[in-house]
């Protein structure tokens, strides 16, 4: 996600960091400019006729999945989180499904949004 926001202070709580890098990433004119959103909206669209196009939105999704959990690897393991070693199946399956849920969520905000007609910005949205 932008702004290198899961690499930055370990005192952070990683759910607030993942929180704040996607805030980052999906908000107009910090990650990402807004024509650049107008543009993001215009591919999805044309992804839902085009197989190809789909395919690439696809692997795209799934890059940057692998990439996510790579990095919370990293940020775990800064942080001392017992890992029992790289080769510990179950931390690297926990990883992958934080990632796969994150890499979803952020995909599906952005495929409901590239169908609508809203501009790119959103209503403001809080964690309780």
């Amino acid at each position: 996600m932008g702004g290198g926001g899961a690499r930055r202070s370990p005192d952070v709580p990683l759910p607030r960091v993942l929180e704040d890098a996607a805030r980052h990433t999906l908000t107009p004119g910090l990650g990402v400019s807004a024509a650049s959103w107008n543009w993001v909206r215009t591919l999805l669209r044309l992804a839902q006729a085009n197989p190809a196009l789909c395919r690439v939105w696809a692997e795209t999704c799934q890059a940057s999945e692998r990439h996510l959990a790579e990095v919370l690897a990293e940020r775990l393991t800064a942080d001392h989180v017992p890992c029992d070693g790289g080769d510990n199946v179950a931390f690297r399956t926990r990883l992958a499904f934080a990632a796969a849920v994150a890499s979803a969520a952020v995909r599906t905000a952005m495929e409901n949004w590239a169908a609508g007609r809203g501009p790119p910005r959103g209503r403001e949205v809080r964690s309780s």
